[in-house]
C-alpha cells in the first residue's frame, strides 16, 4: 500500500550466501533509512509486488555481490522496465562483475550501460568493474559494504586467533588444481593443513552459505514466532556465527571473494586460489598481489611466505570510508531527486 513518505528499499541477491547478506546488512547499517530489504533471487513475487508498488520519489538501492554477471542479465531486463515505468530513483552500491577466468560471464554490456546511465549513482567495488563506465559522472568506486560493517563488530574480549579457516567454492576451485584428474578438494586440504600443523592451529572449514541453518529459537518459542521471523532470526544468527569464525581466523585460505572480504576486515591474513579475477582486484586494491595464486604450486610459495605479510589497515579504512562518504551522498541525491 502506498504511502504518503518517500521509500528507500534495498534489493540484493540472495540471503543465503554470507557475502551478498552482510553486504545488504552493511548498506542497511551506513545508510540507516532502508524501509524494506528484499533478497530477489529466492523471493521473486515479492520483489516484482514491491517494485511494482513504488513510484516518483522512491528509491530502490541494488547492493553488494557480483550483480554484473550474466546470471542476473533477467534481473536488470526487468528491473529497467520497472524503473522506466514506475518512475522510481536507484543506486547501485558495490556491484561488481564475476570474470572466471576462461570464460565469459560478465553481463551482457549495452544493459548494464543502460542501467549505470540511468542510475542517480553507481557505486562499483573493483577498478575492473569501473572501467567500462568512467565516462559516466555518477560511477564511482566503492568498496564492498560488507567491509564496513565486519569490521564495526568488536570481537569479545580477549578472543584468540586460534584457527586456519578454509572457505570453499568448489566450482571454481576445480577449475584450478592439477592434475584435473585428482580430487581438488583433497588437495586444497592436504596444502591448508599442511601449513595449519607449521602453524599449530586446526583448520575449519566454510563455504559461506547460510543454507540449511538450524533454528535458534528455543523449542518452547517457537510455537510463537512466525516462519518468516523465524528464518530472519536464524540466518542472522547463521551469519553472526560465521563473522565470529573469521575473527578467529589467523590466517584465511579462500577461493571466494567473501572469504577475502571478510577475513580482511575481521583483521585476518589472506591468502587466496584465484580463479575469478574479481578477487585479483580485491587483492590489488589492498596492495596484496603476492597472496593471489592462481595453482598449488603459486599457493603453496605465498603460505610459506606469511612472515612477510603485512596487514592493509590503510586500504581497509579507505574503502570502510568510501561507503559512508557514498552514503552521504546517496541521502543528499535522494532528497533532491524526491524533493524533499
Amino acid at each position: 500500500m502506498r504511502t504518503n513518505r518517500p521509500r528507500c528499499v534495498l534489493m540484493y541477491a540472495n540471503d543465503m550466501n554470507v557475502g551478498d547478506y552482510l553486504s545488504a546488512r552493511g548498506i542497511i547499517d551506513i545508510l540507516g533509512a532502508v524501509d524494506l530489504s528484499v533478497a530477489f533471487e529466492r523471493h521473486r513475487p515479492l520483489a516484482r509486488r514491491v517494485l511494482g508498488s513504488l513510484g516518483p520519489g522512491d528509491l530502490v538501492i541494488v547492493g553488494g555481490g557480483g550483480l554484473m554477471k550474466s546470471t542476473f542479465d533477467p534481473f536488470w531486463q526487468f528491473f529497467a522496465a520497472m524503473a522506466s515505468e514506475r518512475g522510481f530513483s536507484y543506486v547501485l552500491w558495490g556491484v561488481g562483475y564475476c570474470d572466471v577466468k576462461g570464460e565469459e560471464t560478465r553481463g551482457e554490456p549495452a544493459l548494464l550501460r543502460n542501467i549505470m546511465d540511468r542510475a542517480i549513482l553507481a557505486g562499483l567495488r573493483d577498478p575492473m568493474s569501473l572501467e567500462p563506465f568512467d565516462d559516466l559522472a555518477q560511477c564511482e568506486l566503492v568498496a564492498c559494504p560488507s567491509i564496513a560493517l565486519v569490521q564495526a563488530i568488536n570481537p569479545p574480549p580477549g578472543k584468540a586467533r586460534d584457527i586456519v579457516l578454509r572457505v570453499d567454492h568448489p566450482d571454481l576451485l576445480a577449475k584450478l588444481v592439477q592434475p584435473r584428474d585428482s580430487a581438488p578438494l583433497e588437495r586444497l586440504n592436504h596444502v591448508v593443513h599442511a601449513v595449519g600443523g607449521e602453524l599449530g592451529l586446526p583448520v575449519m572449514v566454510t563455504d559461506n552459505l547460510l543454507a540449511g541453518s538450524q533454528r535458534w529459537v528455543p523449542d518452547r518459542l517457537a510455537p510463537r514466532v512466525s516462519p518468516t521471523r523465524l528464518a530472519r532470526r536464524t540466518t542472522e544468527r547463521r551469519a553472526m556465527d560465521l563473522v565470529a569464525q573469521y575473527q578467529r581466523a589467523s590466517l584465511v585460505v579462500t577461493t571466494r571473494l567473501h572469504g577475502a572480504i571478510l577475513g580482511a576486515a575481521a583483521g585476518a591474513r589472506i591468502v587466496a586460489l584465484s580463479a575469478d579475477r574479481k578477487i585479483d582486484e580485491f587483492f590489488g586494491l589492498l596492495g596484496l598481489e603476492q597472496w593471489v595464486a592462481e595453482d598449488e604450486s603459486q599457493l603453496t610459495a605465498a603460505l610459506g611466505a606469511l612472515h612477510r605479510y603485512e596487514h592493509p589497515t590503510d586500504a581497509l579504512d579507505v574503502m570502510v570510508a568510501s561507503n559512508r562518504d557514498f552514503a552521504a551522498r546517496v541521502r543528499t541525491s535522494w532528497q533532491q531527486s524526491s524533493g524533499a
